[in-house]
């Protein structure tokens, strides 16, 4: 299904990078995305030097920055000047030799008598050094473009296969338990096994000789739903009912193949643009969250570092609860999705990840056309949507093929068949869920999460 695809690759003709798919507003809006190409930025970056003006300029020198001209056409190094500036800061007030001339009114030369020091160079991670056996391979390592709590991705290429890719490279320390890098690579390995035109390929997994593991994925050139949520608010209902409909399908394929998600959000959702202009859904992180930050544990939140994977925004109530894991779980997240994509807010909130914990195991939320009235979302799509949202597994959809069905149905412009005494009853229990017992409860998901037992 997939080689019959053609996907919209715009490449630069300078860098031969692909361009990012989006638009920039304005000027301003120079964001350089990791992996894409920056040659707009460039040249703007060059516009706005070449515009300073020369009072500026003299300032600089005056404050001992021995970059502001020798470098100015190359782009400074901020961290060099920075050490550089204070070096000349500390040299303030020493009375300069009776022989030596004033530089500071040539503009441009500064003269100093005792070089300083060179600071040590920070050390970076070069895949190229640090994974020398794995480049040996043929992999040919680029430019860093993401990074999380346990891992950095960086942009490669292979002599083996012609699109770009993506290599997951996960730090050491958590992987020197032996049980824990075996999982991770049955993990990897089943996810290698999958085929499917909407989940990200996994090419290979592997562990370098310095002790890194790896991951080789496809390089997603287009924006996650998360990025296109953050810029657009939300999004119309046709453009949904078809993103969501390829979801469906490919959890409906990796629940058949035995693979649950567990870590479904709109970040992990890219949106590709084929040749007709329409998104084309790629699904990444298949199964990976089974095996970090904690073996045997399934209840995994946000950390001050960064969020990883186990974000409670989009967890069901028994993985809130650290129980047992079917595709119903994977469900309660797409409906969390589902319902952030049509109205931009979360179906329930909280700064506090243990609090929202809470609020996915007790509290209902609001359906769709009574919170956002003035949103016109159709009610058949609103039933999707909060029969997935269903606190028990049970009352949820059966499987995932099931909403892809139903979404079917309302991209048909049909009637479908559910029934709304859920969600209705949901809201009764939710303004109940704030009585005495409240506070205990929320003990009981603490002390659960602790892995502790209240009998």
């Amino acid at each position: 299904m997939e080689s019959e695809i053609k996907f919209l690759r715009e490449i630069c003709s300078q860098c031969g990078k692909p361009v990012f798919p989006v638009k920039r507003v304005s000027p301003d809006s120079m964001t350089i995305r990791p992996g894409f190409c920056a040659c707009f930025a460039d040249r703007d970056l060059s516009d706005i030097k070449s515009a300073a003006k020369p009072n500026e300029r003299k300032q600089r020198a005056e404050q001992g920055s021995l970059n502001a001209f020798s470098n100015l056409g190359d782009g400074d190094n901020l961290a060099e000047e920075d050490d550089l500036g204070e070096a000349a800061a500390g040299r303030e007030g020493a009375s300069p030799s009776a022989d030596a001339p004033d530089d500071r009114d040539q503009g441009h030369i500064i003269k100093l008598a005792n070089q300083p020091q060179q600071a040590k160079p920070v050390r970076r991670f070069d895949p190229n050094v640090e994974l020398k056996d794995i480049a040996d391979l043929g992999y040919s390592f680029q430019e860093r473009i993401g990074k999380g709590t346990l891992s950095y991705v960086y942009q490669a290429k292979s002599k083996n296969i012609e699109n770009l890719l993506a290599v997951k490279i996960f730090h050491r320390k958590p992987f020197e338990n032996k049980r824990t890098l075996k999982r991770l690579e049955q993990e990897a390995r089943r996810a290698q096994e999958l085929d499917h035109a909407h989940l990200a390929s996994v090419y290979d997994f592997g562990l370098s000789s310095k002790g890194y593991p790896f991951l080789v994925m496809d390089f997603l050139a287009g924006p996650s739903l998360a990025e296109v949520i953050k810029n657009e608010g939300f999004l119309d209902v046709p453009r949904v009912v078809d993103i969501f409909i390829q979801v469906a399908e490919a959890l409906d394929y990796a629940h058949k193949e035995n693979m649950l998600h567990r870590d479904l959000k709109p970040s992990n959702i890219y949106l590709l643009k084929s040749t007709d202009k329409r998104d084309f859904v790629k699904i990444s992180d298949l199964g990976i969250a089974k095996v970090l930050p904690n073996p045997g544990r399934e209840t995994k939140y946000m950390t001050p570092e960064g969020e990883e994977f186990g974000n409670p925004s989009y967890m069901s109530p028994e993985q809130c609860l650290g129980e047992k894991l079917s595709p119903s779980s994977d469900l309660y997240s797409l409906g969390c999705v589902m319902y952030e994509a049509l109205s931009g807010k979360l179906p329930l909130s909280s700064s506090n990840p243990v609090r929202l914990a809470f609020k996915q195991v007790s509290e209902e939320p609001k359906s769709l056309t009574q919170r956002f009235q003035d949103l016109d979302i159709p009610e058949d799509l609103n039933l999707v949507v909060m029969k997935l949202l269903n606190k028990k597994p049970e009352d949820r959809f059966a499987k995932a093929g099931e909403v892809k069905e139903a979404l079917l149905t309302i991209k048909q412009g049909k009637p479908i068949k559910l029934s709304k005494a859920k969600a209705s009853s949901g809201e009764k229990n939710a303004s109940q869920s704030g009585g005495k017992n409240s506070k205990g409860f929320l003990q009981g998901i603490i002390d659960k999460v602790k892995g502790k037992t209240d009998k």
